[in-house]
């Protein structure tokens, strides 16, 4: 690794991994689009108040004994509801702290659809798959709701790719991450 005036190492493109101006290229247009989306997403997310469906997974977040709990779990898997808990208790606005668990899972979809685009048909069709996800108003809503439809396309995207690289590279750890995720999948998602 080089390194600069004062002895300190700098990393160059080509040790980065990206050797070409075509490389370059596509690593700038895929962090463009991947700010993009962030940007979307996070644009007014704490502005609307909840709807009926998503008043209904808040109470079930804040249900004050193990019964109610249980009762709101109906409609909301269960992990998901305890997750959504624990972030309300980190965030003072109620808002805010109701839609971060949906908001992230959402940021994490982006380049979970760019390594699935990207393995099936090349980088290319990751591109693709990025911007069909990131430019798509519905799924941004998605990100803004408490619900767990960003929850379902972050577990579907894992397991297809852990799936894929899986069938690719039959090691222990690589089962064992895909039966990890596959495993936590319906306490996130009733879908998956």
């Amino acid at each position: 690794m080089a390194k600069d005036g004062a002895g300190s190492p700098v990393a160059r493109p080509k040790e980065l991994g990206l050797a070409t101006p075509a490389e370059r290229g596509q690593a700038a247009l895929l962090i463009l689009i991947l700010l993009a989306g962030t940007y979307f997403r996070a644009r007014e997310i704490a502005r609307y108040s909840l709807w009926i469906n998503e008043a209904w997974v808040g109470l079930t977040s804040h249900a004050g004994t193990v019964s109610d709990f249980l009762l709101g779990l109906s409609s909301t898997p269960v992990l998901f509801a305890l997750v959504v808990r624990v972030a309300q208790s980190f965030i003072s606005q109620p808002e805010l702290g109701a839609r971060f668990v949906p908001f992230c899972c959402s940021i994490l979809v982006l380049p979970l659809a760019f390594r699935l685009g990207k393995r099936l048909q090349g980088t290319l069709g990751g591109l693709i798959a990025l911007c069909l996800i990131v430019f798509d108003p519905v799924f941004i809503g998605y990100a803004k709701q408490l619900k767990q439809y960003s929850t379902d396309c972050v577990f579907a995207l894992a397991i297809v790719w852990l799936g894929l690289h899986f069938l690719g590279d039959t090691r222990k750890r690589n089962a064992l991450a895909l039966a990890l995720v596959a495993s936590l999948a319906p306490g996130f998602s009733h879908t998956a």
